[in-house]
């Protein structure tokens, strides 16, 4: 649903005129239509006030307009490393990640001799 349906949604919600809500928000009538039509967005500071006065946030007047990756899940294990992590004091959090990076270091290296021995056989 757009901006503007989103808005009007909202203030009809709140049993208010496109009047009443324009002269809360120190706007006219027809700013209120505008925006309902999307003819006009808000100023941020006028969007601020709308959205105090209809009790709504951003998330509700825009989420079909923010096109956003949903945060990736993880798994048990993953939640239980990322804890036993949070859990730790600074000098071990250092520790986990010099581990980490010289593991990964392994790894890559590890990876490109794998990778140069097909070259050579081909």
């Amino acid at each position: 649903m757009p901006f503007g349906n989103r808005l009007r949604e909202a203030r009809l919600n709140k049993g208010m005129t496109q009047e009443e809500l324009a002269r809360a928000v120190h706007v006219t009538k027809g700013a209120i239509g505008n925006y309902e039509a999307e003819v006009s967005s808000p100023k941020e500071t006028i969007l601020i006030n709308l959205m105090k006065i209809l009790n709504v946030d951003a998330n509700f007047l825009f989420q079909d307009l923010v096109d956003v990756d949903p945060a990736p899940s993880l798994s048990p294990d993953e939640v239980r490393l990322v804890n036993a992590y949070r859990a730790l004091t600074p000098e071990g959090r250092d520790k986990v990640q010099a581990y980490v990076s010289d593991i990964s270091a392994l790894y890559q290296s590890e990876k490109n001799r794998s990778v140069s021995a097909q070259d050579s056989l081909s």
